[in-house]
């Protein structure tokens, strides 16, 4: 019952978007700092918390307290770098191999955020996507001032289904009704998935390549993703027709 939750909020707020009527365009955007916690089978192979960034965009339907969009986010839960001295042409240049392992998040939202008169707006959202786990290596230039990019490699990446639910709430802390703190927490099941994470037989002094510090794992990729951003209101609507209640947070 708990996985069918998701759909069915989907299915509400789609719903809502043929029987409204046009009230005027309304919209939230939102971009936080996300921290990815891996749990249940998961967590068997990677105990490392990822940490990135994400943003949503969302419009309200009609006059309904019911919103769809959008919701990406990338964290990256691990790394690896090595150093390395090139002799070119009897010239040495110093170069980083540097290898990041990462969870790319992005699903379709119906959010329900009921209209209140209280600071604090909660809302509960339904949420259907993918997550990709990729990892990428880059040649980077150190030699450089501010250090130069002069290759780029994807090394592995896979995708998997991924739905879930997710509850926060907006406060407004900055006397302005149109701009608030996010604070949310989303529990994201998902399908099985291949990505690398790091060994534990092998000593740190024997990797020349940073990919040697890595293993495959294969599992469900269940993630609880802690949020904290700015929610910003867009709105068409004037202020009197907002007075009148056409639109709250």
């Amino acid at each position: 019952m708990m996985k069918l939750l998701p759909f069915w909020v989907l299915i509400v707020g789609l719903q809502s978007a043929v029987l409204a009527q046009d009230s005027g365009f309304r919209a939230i955007f939102g971009g936080a700092l996300q921290f990815g916690i891996p749990t249940e089978a998961f967590r068997d192979n990677l105990t490392n918390t990822g940490v990135g960034g994400g943003f949503n965009l969302l419009f309200r339907l009609g006059d309904a307290p019911v919103y769809m969009g959008m919701d990406v986010g990338l964290m990256k839960y691990d790394g690896e770098v090595i150093n390395q001295t090139v002799n070119i042409s009897g010239f040495f240049k110093d170069y980083e191999l540097r290898t990041n392992n990462n969870i790319l998040t992005a699903h379709v939202v119906t959010r329900i955020q009921p209209e209140t008169a209280w600071p604090v707006q909660p809302y509960l959202e339904g949420m259907v996507g993918t997550k990709g786990l990729f990892t990428v290596t880059n040649l980077v230039d150190i030699t450089v001032n501010g250090a130069e990019v002069v290759d780029t490699n994807t090394d592995e990446s896979d995708f998997a289904f991924s739905y879930g639910l997710a509850a926060g709430f907006v406060m407004n802390v900055f006397g302005n009704d149109g701009i608030g703190i996010d604070l949310r927490c989303a529990y994201l099941p998902g399908g099985n998935a291949e990505y690398l994470v790091r060994r534990n037989d092998l000593s740190s002094a024997l990797i020349t390549d940073p990919l040697d510090a890595f293993e495959k794992k294969n599992s469900p990729t269940t993630l609880i993703i802690p949020q904290i951003g700015i929610s910003i209101r867009i709105s068409s609507l004037n202020r009197e027709e907002e007075e009148d209640g056409a639109y709250n947070w």
